[in-house]
């Protein structure tokens, strides 16, 4: 079972916006123009995410995933102020007896996921697998990355087809968890999810990896 929370910037862009919106800006603005009071929220934010992952840890998860599904709108220079240190601040304080994952899409500030002390990094499906595979050292497991459009737009043995070929880049990697580059689309179709989990099913079968 797998346990999961917001980082702390995600919610924060929620939270200032008041709710879902196409342009999230007022934290970056909170951030660039306001650092001492972004700090404060983030605190508060970081103390309440750690709670409530120590709640689902207590219950019983096998792991932890943290999603900071606004990364990307943090530039590389912004991304450690703004997500990265709150996210190490997290991992260091829950109980290390479960894995953690840190899915953090569009970012690309790879020395600051890698610090983060994560026992796996998640890659959105903007990123070829096999460039993740030479950037993320074998250490570290690797998460991903099956475009979730593909789910909508494919027919299943098309679906089936790409699963595959992610499989294959992937063969021999220590600790690949396949997974989507992101969540799952409300268009996406029974049939197609179940070419996905049924063709990495007969992959572990037959090759035991």
């Amino acid at each position: 079972m797998l346990g999961f929370a917001g980082s702390p910037w995600t919610l924060a862009n929620f939270m200032l916006e008041g709710g879902s919106t196409k342009h999230h800006t007022r934290a970056l603005q909170l951030l660039v123009h306001d650092r001492p009071l972004f700090d404060r929220l983030m605190e508060k934010l970081t103390q309440a995410v750690t709670t409530f992952l120590r709640m689902q840890i207590a219950a019983g998860v096998d792991a932890i995933q943290l999603f900071d599904s606004h990364g990307g709108a943090l530039s590389r220079d912004l991304f450690s102020a703004g997500s990265g240190e709150w996210l190490r601040r997290i991992i260091s304080e829950i109980d290390d007896s479960v894995p953690v994952i840190v899915f953090s899409k569009g970012t690309r500030d790879w020395n600051t996921l890698l610090n983060l002390g994560a026992d796996v990094i998640g890659i959105d499906h903007q990123l070829p697998l096999d460039e993740a595979r030479k950037i993320i050292p074998e250490g570290v497991a690797l998460q991903g990355n099956l475009d979730p459009q593909d789910l909508v737009q494919f027919t299943p043995e098309e679906v089936a087809v790409e699963t595959q070929r992610l499989l294959e880049i992937m063969r021999g990697r220590p600790g690949y968890v396949f997974n989507l580059g992101h969540g799952v689309p409300p268009g996406a179709s029974l049939e197609n999810i179940s070419a996905v989990v049924q063709t990495v099913s007969n992959f572990h079968d037959a090759q035991g990896v």
